[in-house]
């Protein structure tokens, strides 16, 4: 990271390229296109031997399995990326040619090269999130089609239900507000298909629909910053691949997460950092942006601080005006402002139950960091380098960012949802920054003063070595036949059944019975029913509890049955099947350790006396989650008398 890059108009890219007038440089080519295309046919005739050694699922015990499944995946992985190996060697040939036969440009600018290099990315991408939604996010129930999001992501719809409706952002209307998310933002713009009268079942594709709008941004925003760092067509392309592919990127836009909106708003920082010149400083409008960040998502704070080195760098360099620190502050301090003037706290309810007094905080983010070494530890090796070795001088500042982000998801417990929600924000400048140290060392440049580097470490300047680094580094994150197939099944199968629970709960009580639930989010939302969160994100009073110390899941080591027993709800939705009320099948369960509240319901004085006679004799009950009917309540059913979700008749003619 070099502070005193050159201040002239030309910016921070006069580094890469000596002509001032942007032309482009005219720079040697190495012969090095029959190695690349030999190395793609290697990967490609490697990755074909392995799919064809494995043809099918074996019937093998667990261990066994996963031994087959790494196999078969890293298979794909070489047959994707010999192919994409020759593509980009191609692409980048048609650009040479195409830039040749034409008046130059400055690098990047090209009215052809942007289409052509984001029309595989887009495809990709479009398919993938479709396939996803379709499979995992929508289903007929009941004869009607209904839309639903990740269930804590229907956390936030029920508040901004709560808002159009006029009741304020909470929980349950009429009672004391409880900041139980932590996307204020988001869940502002969630209140807009509420306020226009879309209904439940729908109002879920309105952020799924954001969401493809969003990741499609964010392929086109890596392509502009990957030109504006000086990246070369074919290495920006394959940014856009580990990104359009990104199994984490997938299942979290498919998810209705606030994390697409927090990607996109990063990328246009990093690519303002990179573009700020004296004569147009950075200022007000980007201080808002930057203070915004924390409005999306609480902990976009930390995204916020992390860009704070690399700004006070341009400010001593006369590119970044004080006002836009004026402005940031000012936009973070209303926020917080705001949110203890309304919820009586300075930090959202969900921070001090997940992280305030959670013992196995430390130990839970160590293992969650170390899966993403394990899933991209090529990528993120490459982009550490990139830090270093790069001539931009803003690729080492903004790459700051990325590290940040990753040793804050560690410190404070990391998530106990899967796919990596908590590092999607970073995914995409994690990516680009990879692919610049694979630009600058791998690909390697003929002109500048990193031309010795290269040569001194003896490795060829060729696409199909990049494309192996991605094999090798990326393959578990990418959305490969195997993966793409399996991703989100089991959670969908579960969110949808949250689904049919509230929908059974609405038509079988009356508007004022209380519920109260382990997975508070789908459920209450379709009920429509005052519901009490058995886990505390909306409840203050569970999350200021000491957190058991012999628990490690965040979000689940704060609970006090007796607490809730004692708020008599009508309704009780265990998150245990009808068989495990069983003593014997409760104690013989290996997932006790890891979810004790679930199992210690069931053994509370109170539930036996008063629920445990009430169980609702339907399939919900029996496979899934068991529904349980106070004793006494005439806010509800009897058990015996619930209705279950048949198809609505037909109308009458």
């Amino acid at each position: 990271m070099n502070p005193d890059a050159p201040p002239s108009d030309a910016g921070a890219t006069a580094r890469l390229d000596p002509n001032p007038h942007g032309r482009e440089p005219v720079r040697r080519v190495t012969p090095d296109g029959w190695a690349d295309f030999l190395l793609g046919l290697g990967m490609i005739g490697l990755g074909g031997w392995i799919l064809a050694r494995n043809p099918a699922r074996p019937n093998l015990p667990p261990a066994g399995f996963e031994l087959f499944r790494a196999a078969n995946e890293t298979g794909w992985a070489l047959v994707v990326c010999g192919v994409a190996a020759l593509a980009a060697r191609a692409l980048d040939h048609l650009a040479r040619e195409a830039r040749s036969m034409a008046p130059t440009r400055p690098r990047g600018t090209s009215r052809t090269e942007a289409p052509l290099t984001l029309a595989v990315p887009l495809t990709m991408a479009a398919y993938f999130l479709l396939s996803r939604i379709v499979a995992t996010k929508t289903a007929l129930i009941g004869g009607e089609r209904y839309f639903w999001l990740d269930d804590d992501a229907m956390i936030s719809l029920r508040y901004a239900l709560n808002l159009a409706a006029g009741h304020g952002l909470v929980w349950n209307a009429g009672e004391p507000p409880v900041e139980g998310y932590t996307n204020f933002l988001w869940t502002l713009l969630l209140a807009a298909p509420h306020a226009l009268g879309v209904p439940l079942r729908l109002t879920s594709a309105a952020p799924l629909a954001g969401n493809a709008l969003l990741l499609a941004l964010i392929l086109w925003r890596i392509e502009r910053l990957g030109a504006r760092w000086g990246l070369r067509p074919g290495v920006r392309w394959v940014a856009l691949l580990l990104v359009a592919g990104n199994r984490w990127t997938i299942f979290w836009a498919a998810g209705g997460s606030e994390m697409l909106l927090l990607a996109l708003m990063t990328l246009l920082i990093a690519e303002a950092m990179t573009l700020a010149r004296r004569h147009k400083p950075l200022g007000v409008g980007f201080g808002i942006l930057l203070g915004s960040l924390e409005w999306v998502r609480a902990d976009g704070l930390i995204l916020t601080l992390a860009f704070l080195p690399g700004l006070l760098t341009l400010k001593r360099t006369g590119r970044a005006r004080r006002s836009l620190f004026v402005a940031a502050a000012l936009v973070l301090g209303g926020h917080f402002l705001g949110r203890y003037a309304y919820y009586g706290a300075w930090l959202p309810n969900t921070y001090t139950l997940k992280v305030v007094d959670f013992p196995m905080k430390v130990a839970h983010g160590v293992a969650y960091a170390r899966f993403l070494f394990w899933f991209w530890g090529g990528i993120m090796a490459l982009h550490l380098v990139s830090m270093r070795v790069h001539r931009h001088p803003m690729i080492g500042w903004v790459g700051l960012v990325v590290w940040a982000r990753v040793a804050y998801v560690a410190l404070v417990g990391g998530d106990e949802l899967p796919e990596m929600r908590f590092l999607v924000p970073v995914v995409p400048l994690a990516a680009l920054g990879a692919m610049a140290a694979a630009d600058q060392i791998f690909i390697g440049r003929t002109s500048g003063p990193r031309r010795g580097f290269r040569s001194a470490i003896g490795l060829p300047g060729a696409y199909g070595w990049v494309m192996l680094a991605v094999a090798v580094g990326a393959a578990e994150s990418l959305c490969l036949p195997p993966v793409i197939a399996a991703l989100g099944q089991t959670r969908g199968r579960e969110e949808r059944r949250n689904v049919e629970i509230g929908l059974l709960i609405k038509r079988n009580t009356a508007p004022q019975a209380t519920v109260a639930h382990f997975w508070a989010g789908a459920a209450p939302y379709f009920s429509e029913r005052p519901a009490q969160d058995m886990l505390g994100k909306s409840d203050r009073r569970i999350a200021r509890l000491p957190g058991r110390h012999d628990q490690w899941k965040p979000g689940h080591v704060k609970y006090d049955t007796a607490y809730s027993m004692s708020l008599r709800p009508d309704v009780l939705v265990s998150a245990l099947p009808q068989s495990h009320l069983d003593p014997a099948r409760r104690a013989a369960d290996g997932m006790r350790p890891h979810y004790p509240a679930l199992y210690d319901l069931y053994d509370h004085p109170t539930f036996q006396k008063d629920y445990a006679a009430g169980l609702v004799p339907l399939p919900l009950s029996a496979d899934y989650h068991a529904l349980f009917v106070r004793r006494g309540s005439a806010l509800a059913r009897p058990p015996e008398a619930w209705v279950g979700l048949a198809p609505k008749p037909p109308a009458a003619p």
